[in-house]
């Protein structure tokens, strides 16, 4: 973690947690980035706890998230919503986005 992901996790318990990260990526800004790097650079994601893994096509999936709802100072900003849950995000902003998926060990 970060001095700045630290910083931004002060508030007391019971309140909202401010998001970590206010800028987001689209996938048409992510092309973008990409196409300023050697074409046949590797891509890989970090690992659980240390290192780096390799990226496949097979780790990118896409979901739909309610925003802001991370309640947990180590949970994410957002929550995947269950598929085949009634529930539409409990009143969140709710999108869908393309996930990066770590691999599992």
């Amino acid at each position: 973690m970060t001095a700045r992901d630290a910083s931004a996790n002060t508030g007391s318990v019971g309140e909202p947690l401010p998001q970590r990260n206010p800028e987001h990526l689209t996938a048409q800004r992510l092309i973008k980035l990409l196409s300023a790097y050697p074409p046949d650079l590797r891509v890989v994601v970090d690992g659980y706890e240390s290192g780096y893994d390799d990226l496949s096509a097979g780790q990118l999936q896409r979901v739909r998230i309610a925003l802001g709802v991370g309640e947990e100072r180590w949970a994410g900003d957002h929550e995947e919503l269950d598929p085949g849950s009634a529930d539409v995000g409990g009143g969140a902003d709710v999108v869908d986005a393309l996930a990066l998926r770590r691999r599992s060990r």
